[in-house]
């Protein structure tokens, strides 16, 4: 993919546009990423981890994304919620019989409330990876040790419309 050197963004809206910096995912930003969770990511999971932050970072937001063993199996973006997307992907992937259970998450946007750690638990997501900055972090991170989810925040955010 050829991704635009561009410094800056134009995007059109009703009445005018808006002009903003230009977004790039840089291949860093996993490797960079902090740990915040007591367990820590397998070899596979961080590469699968990286898979997925950079689908989710290039995707409609709200966007979560799955991939497991280097795949992605599942992905949920254009809501309006950020756990209605991470359920949404769930669903689809149940039904198309795809199971996730061992894959790992990632959201371009930090995710504001505990719902969906819990959810990403249940499905048996094994570790997630989003930018953190939410005033409810913590829970974010207490939420991930209860299930055993090993989890880290980039601090950098790809938030697109």
């Amino acid at each position: 993919m050829v991704m635009s050197k561009d410094s800056h963004d134009f995007k059109h809206v009703d009445g005018g546009f808006v002009y903003q910096n230009s977004d790039c995912i840089c291949d860093n930003e996993v490797h960079n990423a902090h740990k915040k969770s007591e367990l820590t990511a397998t070899n596979q999971e961080m590469k699968d981890l990286e898979i997925a932050w950079k689908v989710a970072g290039l995707t409609k937001s709200n966007c979560v994304v799955y991939v497991k063993d280097s795949a992605m199996v599942a992905v949920g973006m254009g809501m309006t919620s950020r756990v209605d997307a991470a359920q949404c992907a769930l669903k689809k992937a149940k039904e198309m019989d795809i199971d996730v259970s061992g894959a790992v998450m990632a959201s371009e946007a930090f995710f504001p409330f505990r719902d969906s750690i819990d959810a990403a638990a249940e499905a048996g997501i094994k570790a997630i990876i989003e930018p953190g900055g939410s005033i409810r972090d913590q829970e974010i991170i207490d939420a991930s040790n209860e299930h055993g989810i090993s989890l880290y925040f980039t601090t950098v955010r790809h938030f697109l419309h």
